[in-house]
């Protein structure tokens, strides 16, 4: 007699469900990589990130979409958000090389562009009160500007930053530069002469 078929059953466990939460999705530019961070539920999960389609953490400012994708033979889960990375803020400062000055003669402003999340760049206005007097590009955090036609009288001379894709605008404090004027008059002698001499 036939023994009897037993039949084959395949049995199929489906992944669970895991919450992602992402978290420091709003940080400040600092010239080193930066990284949103996820955590899940139930807690302890391998999570991988990728920003815009990149595994590696972005650097500059700027908006990044991040994936938050669950590694668990157990579990599936997944999270979408937006990391923002900020500018850093700068700080600006003018000097002269010459003040006070006489008229005509030349002077070199300098203005330093700084921050604590590295070199900005970019470019530099020098202002005598609201009217801009000159541009320089910066080299290593610096420009300068040498003029020679502010007029006679008290200047108030600021840096104005233009910012970067990384640092915000800055403008520095206001550096008075006296111009002074020279002039001189000449004067004959005189003398009084008496009648029949």
């Amino acid at each position: 007699c036939a023994l009897p078929i037993s039949p084959t059953v395949t049995l199929t466990v489906s992944k669970a469900t895991a919450t992602v939460m992402l978290g420091n999705l709003s940080q400040t530019y600092t010239g080193s990589p930066l990284s949103a961070t996820a955590t899940t539920t139930p807690p302890g999960l391998a999570v991988s990130l990728t920003y815009n389609g990149s595994s590696t953490p972005p650097t500059l400012a700027g908006s990044y979409t991040v994936v938050a994708t669950v590694n668990d033979p157990n579990y599936t889960g997944t999270a979408t958000g937006t990391l923002v990375i900020a500018k850093a803020a700068a700080a600006a400062s003018v000097t002269s090389n010459v003040n006070p000055v006489l008229l005509q003669n030349a002077i070199t402003l300098t203005a330093k562009v700084t921050s604590s999340a590295g070199t900005p760049t970019g470019s530099v206005t020098f202002l005598d009160g609201t009217t801009a007097i000159g541009t320089s590009t910066l080299v290593s955090g610096v420009g300068t500007l040498t003029i020679s036609s502010l007029a006679a009288g008290s200047h108030s001379i600021t840096a104005a930053y233009s910012g970067d894709a990384n640092f915000n605008v800055a403008s520095s404090a206001a550096l008075t530069e006296v111009v002074q004027d020279f002039s001189f008059s000449i004067s004959a002698p005189s003398e009084t002469a008496l009648p029949g001499i």
